[in-house]
């Protein structure tokens, strides 16, 4: 079963996140801000991340962007989820492996997270051989 981890802080936003994910066969965390992120990631070993671009006090994007710097989260997919109808172009700059505008399809979100995961997959395979 493949594991998402939720970075909102909008309580609103995560359950029928959580709801819709875990109905459809995903094991799911959630957190309300990146204090905890990469102690997160690193014990829950997420396959995909799905991040807020616009936290109480903090930047999802910028966020974004030191994972992917980083060689231990570098690979992990990640879908910014924003109201911002700029974010395809903030999709470059931040680095994201994908994006969705708020209010969302649902269906489209699980398109896109099943893509980005699959993509992800064949990658490690990649690199493995």
């Amino acid at each position: 079963m493949k594991k998402i981890l939720i970075v909102d802080d909008e309580k609103d936003i995560v359950d029928v996140l959580m709801q819709t994910l875990r109905s459809s066969d995903y094991r799911v965390k959630a957190i309300a801000d990146s204090k905890s992120l990469n102690q997160m990631i690193e014990e829950y070993k997420p396959d995909i991340l799905l991040l807020d671009f616009l936290l109480a006090d903090e930047n999802g994007g910028e966020i974004c962007y030191e994972l992917k710097k980083d060689k231990a989260t570098t690979f992990l997919p990640i879908v910014l989820i924003s109201a911002f109808s700029n974010l395809a172009e903030m999709q470059s700059i931040y680095k994201c492996d994908a994006y969705i505008l708020k209010p969302f399809d649902l269906i489209k979100l699980l398109n896109i997270i099943r893509d980005c995961i699959m993509g992800a997959d064949l990658w490690k395979l990649n690199l493995e051989h």
